[in-house]
């Protein structure tokens, strides 16, 4: 749950535990430290259903089909207040801090290698979207990349901190399964 606080994962986790009670089969989770591998086993044959989120790249992969919508998020760049970058290109010089698993991790990896002094803050998969928010407030790193809901008020608690700019567009949350 906390690597997805955007979805309802206990939800999503309940509804594949009973249609696979219902069939008499028996789930086996396998878990990866990047998204990408997931989609890797999965095309290799090695699972049947990935129910993390994808790197927008791989969520256009042919050989991955996608269930129904089970709601939407999107990435966005909270910072602190002073900070008045309003896209990208603008994070020269700043701290940024964003979880290994995220699908947006070697985007903004390779963010880092165009943007002048853009330094990547890899924090463990277990760091909740709080303690992210907490640590641009407190001025460990100067923003951070978080996953929203629509109308979700992440910073309503926190006055030091403050939304920059979206970083995708609305996405599906979905799972995805072999096409063959």
């Amino acid at each position: 749950e906390i690597n997805h606080p955007h979805r309802d994962t206990a939800g999503e986790f309940a509804l594949l535990a009973d249609f696979a009670r219902e069939r008499g089969l028996v789930l086996q989770w396998s878990d990866a430290v990047l998204p990408s591998d997931l989609a890797a086993r999965l095309t290799r044959g090695e699972g049947d259903i990935v129910i993390a989120d994808l790197a927008p790249e791989l969520s256009a992969d042919q050989q991955l089909l996608s269930s129904m919508s089970m709601g939407s998020y999107h990435y966005a760049v909270y910072g602190r207040i002073g900070i008045e970058a309003r896209d990208p290109t603008q994070l020269e010089g700043l701290r940024v801090a964003i979880t290994l698993s995220s699908p947006l991790w070697s985007y903004l990896n390779a963010l880092a290698a165009q943007v002048n002094g853009l330094r990547v803050v890899v924090m463990p998969d277990n760091t909740s979207r709080e303690k992210l928010l907490a640590g641009v407030a407190s001025g460990l790193y100067d923003a951070v990349v978080v996953t929203l809901r629509p109308q979700e008020n992440l910073v309503a608690k926190l006055p030091r901190v403050h939304s920059l700019f979206a970083l995708s567009a609305s996405t599906s949350a979905v799972w995805r399964f072999p096409s063959a």
